[in-house]
């Protein structure tokens, strides 16, 4: 129906069994809690968007570089994200358990290949949030009305990053 939402309660109860079992089959109990309130449904809008702030800071430089072609690129660079994103939907629904490209790896090729995956994929997200937060800050000073020296900018970033600890330590809570 247009207009209208409608939730069949026994079909996620029913998945939610579903999942519980896969959990039990993989050698883990449930305990998950499975809910998002509204500042973390927000705060994980944030974090899907930040990518953005990285096009932003380069996008001048990309087209002073490459001229038009840069468009193209950007939309190529998506499609192999989208493409990423299709493969780690799969591999989540697979094995639907925490631990993510570790877990996933572990399973599939081994321990050893699950350590080195988990400690580069640490060393890639640690690298990526704090360029998103130094690519940030001159657009947060920019809203605030600052134009903060070299050390300022590396301040801002910091409280940037501070700022997303905070957010991430609260966790996921009903």
């Amino acid at each position: 129906m247009i207009g209208r939402l409608s939730i069949d309660r026994e079909g996620i109860l029913d998945r939610v069994s579903s999942d519980a079992s896969r959990l039990q089959e993989l050698g883990y109990r449930q305990q998950l809690r499975r809910g998002l309130g509204v500042f973390s449904t927000f705060s994980i809008g944030v974090a899907t968007v930040a990518p953005v702030v990285g096009l932003y800071a380069i996008f001048g430089l990309g087209m002073n570089l490459s001229g038009p072609v840069w468009v193209w690129l950007l939309v190529l660079s998506l499609v192999g994200q989208v493409l990423v994103a299709v493969v780690y939907a799969e591999l989540a629904s697979e094995f639907p358990i925490a631990g993510g490209p570790y877990q996933w790896v572990r399973r599939l090729i081994g321990p050893d290949a699950g350590i080195f995956t988990g400690l580069i994929y640490l060393v890639a997200v640690s690298a990526a949030l704090a360029t998103v937060a130094f690519l940030a800050a001159p657009w947060f000073a920019q809203l605030l009305g600052l134009q903060p020296s070299p050390g300022g900018h590396m301040l801002l970033s910091f409280c940037v990053l501070l700022a997303s600890l905070l957010v991430n330590a609260g966790g996921v809570q009903v």
